[in-house]
């Protein structure tokens, strides 16, 4: 008998995309599926399209709930679920009609299977093209070649920290919810996602870019102009924070280098919007020196890391910030703006 998928949904003020959504997890050629949206206190007519759905579709359940945010939303959906596994997809992305029987078709005895995906960007897809040999990976190699690149954030990991290109098993959903974090604002789905990682058995990879994530062009642009405020910065410490947690109780302390080389590449990213948004170097140096001189960030600093976690670029800029060479920084950061 082929085993029930629950799908989840967190649905927030997304009426724009939300039917094309729907369909397309509804259009799976998998039919045995139950599609779980879990509306988190939209304001625009999300709620009404999901209650319509319902009505025309047995396999919908609809949870309606206050603005909780993604995390609890999932979170909620996971516990709402009957499914032996479970996939997520956002409310504003696709998937491919095949997706699920792909990989429904090879999931007896899986952990996990990862698919890829592809950037959805003015309803052209461009797929994340995966560097990551396909088939199947028992836990000594999930560990050995997936789990230190995937938890570091190396520049050459394929297999991303995304919960939406993957079917997790739900008992390892379940036994890791309590990871779920509230009080990230970008990250929150990676962190259960690595926890789940930890406790996996094995891993099939595919070499199909399935699902199809909407990249907005507000979007693009937030790239360069995203929040340096303090909110963005406690994320960042928080995340790190988050993980190191997960890393202690699961009594994985072989990865606490990893996550230090991650917590360091968001500083470097940090530092640099600093720069591209300050008008004046005081300023920019000023708001370097507060992040640099965080306790967390020069406790990490002292590590010697291996020469494969960091590009020339960021061993660059690396080597300044423990040198305090804050205006070299800035005239770096301004000269590549320059030439763009």
């Amino acid at each position: 008998m082929l085993p029930l998928l629950s799908v989840i949904m967190p649905v927030y003020n997304a009426e724009k995309y939300l039917r094309e959504s729907i369909d397309s997890a509804l259009n799976q050629s998998y039919r045995k599926i139950e599609l779980i949206l879990v509306d988190d206190g939209s304001t625009d007519n999300s709620s009404d399209i999901c209650d319509y759905y319902a009505r025309c579709d047995a396999r919908i359940k609809v949870l309606h709930t206050a603005n909780n945010g993604a995390s609890k939303a999932r979170k909620l959906g996971v516990e709402n679920s009957q499914g032996e596994y479970i996939a997520f997809i956002d409310a504003d992305d696709t998937i491919e009609e095949e997706a699920y029987n792909t990989c429904m078709e090879c999931i007896e005895g899986i952990d996990i299977c990862h698919f890829g995906h592809s950037k959805l960007i003015e309803g052209k897809r461009y797929p994340e093209v995966s560097n990551t040999k396909a088939g199947y990976y028992d836990k000594e190699n999930l560990r050995k070649k997936i789990l230190k690149n995937f938890l570091c954030g190396k520049e050459s990991a394929s297999i991303t920290c995304i919960l939406c290109d993957k079917i997790f098993r739900k008992s390892l959903v379940i036994k890791n919810l309590q990871f779920c974090n509230d009080e990230l604002f970008y990250g929150e789905d990676a962190i259960l996602c690595y926890s789940i990682f930890f406790d996996a058995a094995n891993m099939r990879v595919l070499d199909e870019c399935f699902y199809n994530y909407r990249e907005h062009s507000s979007q693009v642009s937030k790239k360069v102009s995203i929040d340096v405020s303090e909110k963005w910065m406690k994320n960042i410490f928080d995340y790190y924070k988050a993980v190191n947690n997960i890393l202690l109780i699961k009594r994985q302390n072989e990865y606490l280098e990893e996550n230090k080389a991650l917590l360091l590449k968001n500083i470097i990213s940090l530092i640099i919007k600093i720069c591209y948004k300050s008008i004046s170097l005081n300023n920019a140096t000023l708001k370097m020196k507060e992040v640099c001189n965080d306790e967390i960030v020069k406790e990490c600093l002292k590590n010697k890391f291996r020469d494969e976690y960091f590009n020339s670029s960021s061993k660059m800029y690396l080597f300044l910030i423990k040198r305090n060479m804050y205006s070299i920084i800035w005239l770096k950061v301004k000269a590549r703006i320059k030439r763009f």
